[in-house]
Parts: structure tokens; C-alpha cells; sequence
């Protein structure tokens, strides 16, 4: 036989072998590791989040998934961290008895027993500083198919452990999760609390056995401004309008602002427009007003009964017996008020937020004119004292000699009493109070799930856009192409070499 043809054939068969058997095998623990933030208005994996502090609706929730499967000889654990960076403590943390947390095995709902009955010893701990972790494993508790870790904490970290260091495990392990972070408003720089500069990002393992990196996520604090100014001019006949040019500010003027729920309007603030006709409602502690839901429209009122009222946008004054403006909804303010252009440009909105709505652009700058046709505006300063907080400023003194009755509303959460009296008009501070809403359980029993045990909530546990989502694996596997492909190259050797010794005996 030709050598040249023996050589050939053999190295046609030896490549086949090696791509039928390829030197390089599945990697130990091939996983995958995704985590995201969102809130009602935006999520953008790996992205930024916008935070509404003063809407009870804008709970951070964060999602994570850690996977773990083919367990070597030569592994002997898999885990994850995942903390809050410590440049910036106590500005987020992991709101008490939030972290709902369920394991799989084998894709079928799990509890701990169950890793342990097929080799894996599972843990979970909790850290307050980010650098000292503390195994609470036995402290967590069995709560509807799923395990609640009970408290606070600023991070946590998850690992797998063979039981047996030598065992060779090609079973999957699941752990996915799910918590609301805290926001502490009191913690934060000026910039952040303005929306200019985000929140530290969180630090996440995102491969087994790896240190924790940044993961991008940052989260920017947004305070809508709803503002406008209150003029006033002096008719001399029913046929004339007023001019904006020729009017001037008028003190003391009630102003609303009207969230507009599903059971009915609600007046969330009410403030007085200062010396130069101006009312503002925003501020930089996020105490001037807090709505039920970032998704309710909201409106301004100018109360003043005494006066004809005219509203002017686009410079032309319409002649209104209702002095309300509709002004959006809290996201659409934050797109069209322009103060946060940093956290903007970096945020990608979600439908229905992810269009300019016509509705925010008269969140800001809005204009009104008062008028009668007799009488000019009192400039006597009434007996009763009115304190008015908007933003920065507080306003003094002032109110109409009559004035429509404000009523008093309460949120749970945030309480926001704005009071006016018919005749001299009292309008109250309005003081808003954020508060965080805690899971309560009824003693539920410590300890582990029966085995097989099935969570039939387990989706609704992921809260917004959170849900299990199929995450690509990582890791090399054996490709069938490439299987095929080593066949094919051993089969055309082996008939090279039929052939050759055919030929030969013939």
C-alpha cells in the first residue's frame, strides 16, 4: 500500500477519534448568574433604575438567579456574594424579612434536605459591613413552598458544598431570589437627592468561586418639580382680556395638588404662592407631597373664588371657571422637566414610560391671571398666620378674604393634611412621611420543607418585570455537529482504506 495513502488514513482516523472524544470535557460547574433591579416606572438589566421617593408605588425590587451543575472530583463548592459596596454605608440595605428565596433541583421545586439527600450542602449567609458574613442557615423559615431570611442585612452570600469532596455530582442546583431595597434618603449627597449623581451600584459574584464586581446598576433618585406663578390684573370691561406683560404677582394664593385616583380626586399638598406669585411643589428632603401610585395622573388647582380666573399657555389667556391644570403622571414630569438629564440619558423607560407624554409639559411653568372687574386685590395682611413648606422656601402670612374649603386626606404609609377655613383661609404645612411596609408572618415554623414540597406561588414571589427568566449557560459542552462531523471524517478513512486494499486484490 502506498504510505503516502497509509498515512493519510491514519490521521484521518486519528482526528475522528479526537473529535468524537474532545480533550477538553464540560467545565465543572458550567452556571449563570443574572440579577436585576426595577421599580413600577423603569428596568434595564445591568442598567439603571429610577427612583421615586415620593410615590408609596416605588419599591426597589431586586431578582436574582445563581445556577450550579456538574459537580468534578475535583470541586469542591460553588459560591456566590452579592453586597452593597460599603464607599457609600447605610444608603441601601435589604429591607427587614423582604428575601424570599427558592431551590430547585433538577428544575423541580427543592428545599435544603432535598440538596442535601443528592450531595449538596447548602448555606446561606448574611453580611452588615460587606466583609464579615454570618451562616444563618438555621434561621430561615419555611414559608409557602420557599425560604424568608428573617431581618436586615446589607448583603448576602450563597454557597453549594459537596458532602462528599470526592463524589462526582452532574445534577443542576438552582437558587433564585428576591428582596426590596431600602432607599435611606438621609444617607445620600446632595446630587444624588437631586437626581444629578446615582446611588453606588451593587457588587455581585457573577461566576462561581469569583470576588464580587460591580455590576452597573446604579439607581438615580427622581423629584419631579411641579411649579407655575399666580398673577393678577385689573379689567375695565367684560370684553378684555388680560395680558401677562401687564400683570403682576399676586401673594397668598391657595394652590392644590390633586392626585387622581381610582376612588376619586385626593388633595396630596397645598401651599400658598410667595411675594412673587410663585407656588413649587418639590423639595430636596422628598417631604412636600407623596402620592398612592406613580401611574395616577395628576392635576393643579388655583383656588380663588373672589376672582375670574384665566389660564395662559402658549402666551394666549383662556377665560376658565376650573383654575386646574392636568400636569401627568410622575414619570411623565420626570422626562419633560429636563432637571435630570444625567439619569435620563442613561435610563431606558419601559412601556407606556418609554414615550414623551404630552401631559408633562405643563408640570412646570405654569401661568395664571386673576381679574375682577371692580375691585383691586386686598393688601391687608389678615390676623391668621398660614405656613406653607415648598421646597426650600416657606411662605408667611397672606390669604384671600375668602377661599374654598381644602379637605384632608390620608394615605397609608404617608399621611398629608392640608386644612383651609371659609373666610380668613388657614393652609396648613403639608408634611409628608415616607414609611417602608414590612412582611408580617405568624409565627411560621423554623426549619426545612417536607421533601417535594411544591410552591405553586413561586411566580408571583418576582415582583414588576422580575421573573424566572432562562439565562444562557456558561462553560464549554460537547457540540453534536462536532460529533457528527468526527464520524463522518472516521468514516471516510475506514472507506479510504477498504478501497486501497480492494484495489490491491484486484
Amino acid at each position: 500500500m502506498n504510505k503516502l495513502v497509509i498515512r493519510n488514513v491514519l490521521l484521518s482516523i486519528v482526528v475522528g477519534i479526537i473529535l468524537l472524544f474532545p480533550i477538553t470535557g464540560v467545565h465543572a460547574l458550567s452556571s449563570t448568574q443574572g440579577a436585576e433591579i426595577s421599580d413600577p416606572e423603569t428596568n434595564s438589566e445591568w442598567g439603571h433604575v429610577l427612583y421615586f421617593p415620593n410615590s408609596e408605588t416605588s419599591k426597589l425590587n431586586r431578582y436574582s438567579l445563581n445556577l450550579a451543575r456538574n459537580f468534578f472530583s475535583s470541586d469542591p463548592k460553588a459560591a456566590w456574594t452579592t453586597i452593597i459596596p460599603q464607599e457609600q454605608a447605610g444608603a441601601q440595605e435589604i429591607a427587614a424579612d423582604s428575601f424570599i428565596m427558592n431551590l430547585k433541583y433538577n428544575k423541580t421545586m427543592a428545599t435544603i434536605q432535598d440538596f442535601s439527600d443528592h450531595g449538596i450542602s447548602f448555606h446561606f449567609f448574611t453580611t452588615q459591613n460587606g466583609t464579615d458574613f454570618t451562616d444563618v442557615t438555621n434561621s430561615l423559615i419555611a414559608k409557602d413552598g420557599a425560604y424568608q431570611v428573617p431581618g436586615k442585612f446589607a448583603g448576602y452570600r450563597i454557597e453549594m458544598v459537596k458532602i462528599d469532596p470526592k463524589a462526582s455530582i452532574p445534577d443542576t442546583y438552582e437558587v433564585s431570589s428576591n428582596c426590596t431595597i431600602n432607599v435611606n434618603l438621609q444617607a445620600l449627597t446632595q446630587e444624588q437627592l437631586t437626581g444629578q449623581a446615582g446611588l453606588d451600584s451593587w457588587l455581585d459574584s457573577q461566576f462561581p468561586n469569583d470576588p464580587p464586581t460591580n455590576n452597573h446598576q446604579n439607581i438615580f433618585v427622581i423629584r419631579p418639580a411641579i411649579d407655575g406663578q399666580v398673577n393678577y390684573q385689573k379689567l375695565l370691561s367684560t370684553t378684555d382680556s388680560p395680558s401677562w406683560e401687564k400683570s403682576t404677582a399676586i401673594k397668598g394664593i391657595p394652590v392644590d395638588l390633586i392626585e387622581h385616583t381610582e376612588t376619586g380626586k385626593k388633595v396630596v399638598a397645598s401651599t400658598l404662592t410667595d411675594s412673587e406669585g410663585k407656588f413649587l411643589f418639590s423639595s430636596n428632603d422628598g417631604k412636600d407631597f407623596t402620592v398612592s401610585d406613580t401611574k395616577n395622573k395628576l392635576s393643579i388647582r388655583v383656588n380663588s373664588k373672589n376672582y375670574s380666573g384665566w389660564i395662559v399657555q402658549n402666551n394666549t389667556p383662556a377665560a376658565t371657571e376650573d383654575l386646574s391644570v392636568d400636569v401627568g403622571r410622575l414619570t411623565d414630569i420626570a422626562q419633560k422637566s429636563g432637571k435630570y438629564t444625567l439619569a435620563e440619558s442613561k435610563t431606558n423607560w419601559n412601556t407606556p414610560f418609554n414615550e414623551v407624554q404630552e401631559a408633562g409639559k405643563n408640570a412646570t411653568n405654569n401661568q395664571f391671571i386673576l381679574t375682577d372687574l371692580s375691585t383691586e386685590p386686598s393688601t391687608t395682611e389678615p390676623s391668621t398666620t398660614s405656613t406653607s413648606t415648598t421646597g426650600s422656601s416657606t411662605t408667611t402670612g397672606t390669604s384671600t378674604a375668602s377661599t374654598s374649603t381644602t379637605g384632608s386626606s390620608t394615605t397609608t404609609g404617608t399621611t398629608t393634611t392640608s386644612t383651609s377655613t371659609t373666610g380668613s383661609s388657614t393652609t396648613g404645612t403639608s408634611t409628608t412621611t415616607t414609611s417602608t411596609t414590612t412582611t408580617s408572618t405568624t409565627e411560621p415554623k423554623k426549619g426545612v420543607l417536607p421533601a417535594g414540597s411544591n410552591n405553586s406561588n413561586n411566580n408571583s414571589q418576582v415582583i414588576g418585570s422580575s421573573k424566572n427568566k432562562q439565562l444562557p449557560m456558561t462553560g464549554e459542552k460537547q457540540s453534536i455537529l462536532s460529533i457528527a462531523f468526527g464520524l463522518a471524517v472516521l468514516l471516510l478513512a475506514i472507506s479510504l482504506l477498504l478501497a486501497t486494499k480492494n484495489k490491491k486484490v484486484s
